[in-house]
């Protein structure tokens, strides 16, 4: 019986994690309509999740985006409205 309890709280631990990692929903959309209207952004950005694959740049705490920091990058483009929409930025 310990077994069982050990190996279901190491799943649940695991599940939870996951979860935690994995950026929210508005802030996902809003990167990326901020991400389509820039030139010359990151390579790793557009795959995967900024949050949990650590896109080049984006600061997350939890699940939410607290900073976009890209010095240096010679982006290109607009800033457009959607970046408004990442109510937990904190630093840009």
């Amino acid at each position: 019986m310990g077994s069982a309890v050990w190996l279901f709280l190491v799943v649940v631990s695991i599940h939870i994690y996951i979860v935690a990692a994995e950026t929210d929903p508005d802030d996902n959309s809003s990167l990326r309509a901020v991400m389509s209207e820039w030139k010359n952004v990151p390579s790793n950005w557009g795959s995967g999740d900024p949050c949990d694959d650590k896109w080049v740049g984006i600061g997350c705490t939890g699940s939410r985006v607290t900073s976009i920091n890209l010095p240096n990058m010679k982006l290109e483009g607009r800033l457009v409205g959607d970046i408004f929409f990442l109510s937990e930025l904190k630093e840009l």
